[in-house]
């Protein structure tokens, strides 16, 4: 039960709701002496939730473990419909971070065909999307390094090399100001670009930090 009362929260900050006719505006609020506070509270958060999405990740690690947060993320990800999940840019944002998360916990292999299922839709229904660019620059980065975030440039086609660049330079180009989850902000996808265009050429093969 709990994890669905999860899961629900996450869908009430990311995905548009109803809207009703607001209350008239008055300086006079009632308050009963004795109300206890409210359980929660939902505060006004950034449009693009990338803070919200950071925090309560974060509080969910604390209570539930690294890999149960990230289970919990990727369940809210493939639970959306069709129509969500090509409409709705937080809806997006909650599956690049569930995938991000899945794999720093490192539950990639036992999620990966969920995750790739989660891919496959957002290619089909968002294909020019950002959130959509970056999980499929995302899962082909994971490719370039080994355990220790060493280039593995050797062992991989280039065709996969190719579209990572591609992907990358889509989020460069396209959606300068996009951030991606943990430390891929824009700063550090520019630098990725730049890395793997040099791979490209065979310049230099780079490792990562």
């Amino acid at each position: 039960m709990k994890n669905v009362s999860i899961l629900l929260l996450i869908a009430a900050l990311f995905l548009p709701g109803c809207r009703h006719a607001a209350s008239p505006a008055s300086p006079w609020q009632s308050v009963a002496i004795d109300a206890p506070p409210p359980g929660l509270v939902l505060m006004q958060a950034p449009a693009d939730g990338t803070n919200v999405l950071r925090d309560l990740h974060g509080a969910l690690a604390a209570l539930e473990g690294r890999k149960s947060a990230a289970r919990l993320f990727l369940g809210a990800a493939v639970s959306w419909d069709d129509a969500t999940l090509k409409a709705s840019p937080g809806a997006r944002k909650v599956a690049i971070d569930a995938i991000y998360h899945s794999v720093q916990a490192g539950v990639l292999g036992e999620q990966f065909r969920q995750i790739r299922d989660l891919v496959d839709r957002m290619v089909k229904l968002a294909p020019t999307a950002a959130e959509t660019h970056f999980a499929l620059a995302y899962l082909r980065w994971i490719l370039l390094s080994d355990g220790k975030k060493k280039s593995a440039r050797a062992s991989l086609a280039d065709d996969v090399i190719r579209d990572l660049h591609n992907n990358l330079d889509a989020l460069v180009k396209k959606y300068p100001t996009f951030d991606g989850p943990g430390d891929f902000d824009r700063q550090r996808i520019r630098i990725e670009r730049d890395q793997v265009a040099l791979m490209l050429s065979g310049a230099v093969t780079p490792t990562h930090p």
